[in-house]
This record gives C-alpha cells, structure tokens and sequence, in this order.
C-alpha cells in the first residue's frame, strides 16, 4: 500500500465509526446538526482558552509537572464549557439524541483537528519531501501500525466525550456531577499521558495504555447507568436507561 492509501485508511477508521453512528440515529435533523456544532465549538472554545496556560507551563516546569498542569487543565475547562454550553444551549430539551449529538461532535471535532490534520501533514511532508526538524518519516509499516493506535484512540475519545456530555447533563440538577466530571476526566487524561511518559514507546505499550483508558471508559458508563437508573433519570426528557443511546 502507498502512504495516501494508509493515511486514507487510518482517517476513515477514526473518523467513520461514530459519524455513521451519527448520521444513522439522528438522520440529521437541524436539532441534531445544532448540537452536534455545538459540541465542537465547545472542544474548540475549551482549547483556545487554555492553550496559553500550556504553553506557558511548557517553559517553566518540567515534563511531569506539564502532564498534570495538561491533566487539569483539560478536566476544568472541557468540563467547565460543556456545563455552560449545556445549560445555555440545550436546556430547552433534554432528549437523549441532542446530548448525544453534542457529545460526538465534541469528540469528532477534536479527532478532525489533532488526528486528521496530523495525518495529512504527514502525507504532504512525505509526498513533497519536505525537511523537519527532528521529524523523521516513518516506514509504512510504522505508519500503519501506529496510526491503528491513534485511530482506536480517537474512537474511544469520543466515547469518553459522549459519556461526559451525559454525566455533565446530570449536573444540572446535582452540582457533584460536574466535580466528578473534571476529577475524572483530569484523571484519564493523566493516566493516558503520563503513562506515555514514563514506558517505552513501543507499540505493546501504547496499546496496554489504550487498553487502561479503555477499562475507565468502560466504568465511566457503568457509572451513567448508575445515575440513570437510581438518582437522575429526570435530567433527561426520556428517562429509561436504553433510551439514551437512541435518537428519542
């Protein structure tokens, strides 16, 4: 395979997944698309305005220190907008498709602006031969090898944003919720990062970290069936557990 076809491979797995998801639950309908762009004006917002603390944090502390000041920044900002954006924008209507819909473009916007363009930067470095400093092209096997592990990774992303939007949503009516969402979301993220800090870059363990950030996506969810079933199923116009991953 050539490098366009790898990186058009690598694009597809991370994007499509959840964009057919999208596009098959909610058949775009404007409430749907409203949300959605909502979601990822959001990640954009959250980024702008924390972008000048990371680089400032980049020159003064060290690379542990950079991790959680990023960890932190992430979970108090992300989490912070979503509440904004959620209790301005969405308030009106609760539906479990609209929150959806916010949390994937959450999720697909960010996927579009990290992943996506650094793929097709990749692709134009290599296609015009352009020198980089300290940038070294990657055989086509270490591309396809790592780029399946970037790709999984944005997928499970946009899992975690989905399930933050809900947790986040549940806030509305218990503020706690929001507290838990930036501990918990600083707390994957540090994880994440600060593993790929300390282990070897290998492919075994980015996958084993993947693997981590999966098992905590996991009980994120098992813990939104918790708020659903027990205490907050009001937060949302259709309250029976199942109904959250329709379009209702």
């Amino acid at each position: 395979m050539t490098y366009g076809v790898i990186i058009t491979i690598l694009i597809c797995l991370a994007l499509l997944p959840w964009t057919l998801y999208f596009i098959t639950y909610s058949k775009l309908k404007l409430v749907h698309i409203k949300a959605f762009l909502i979601g990822g004006m959001g990640w954009i917002i959250a980024l702008i305005l924390r972008t000048p603390i990371l680089i400032s944090a980049s020159i003064v502390f060290s690379k542990v220190f950079q991790v959680v000041i990023a960890s932190l920044l992430a979970g108090v900002f992300e989490e912070g907008l979503r509440f904004y954006f959620i209790n301005k924008f969405m308030r009106e209507d609760f539906s479990a498709g609209r929150i959806i819909s916010m949390g994937i473009g959450w999720g697909l916007f960010e996927a579009i602006l990290t992943y996506v363009i650094s793929m097709i930067s990749v692709l134009v470095i290599i296609l015009y031969q352009i020198e980089v400093p300290d940038f070294e092209i990657p055989s086509q096997k270490e591309l396809l090898m790592g780029g399946l592990i970037g790709a999984y990774e944005r997928n499970v992303a946009i899992a975690i944003h989905v399930g933050f939007t809900i947790i986040v949503t549940a806030s509305l009516m218990n503020r706690k919720w929001l507290g838990f969402a930036i501990i918990y979301h600083s707390l994957i993220d540090f994880i994440a990062a600060y593993l790929g800090l300390i282990l070897p870059h290998t492919y075994q363990n980015l996958w084993i970290i993947e693997g981590i950030v999966t098992g905590l996506t996991i009980l994120l969810y098992m813990i939104i069936a918790l708020i659903l079933k027990v205490r907050l199923a009001k937060a949302f116009t259709n309250s029976v557990i199942p109904s959250i991953f329709y379009r209702e």
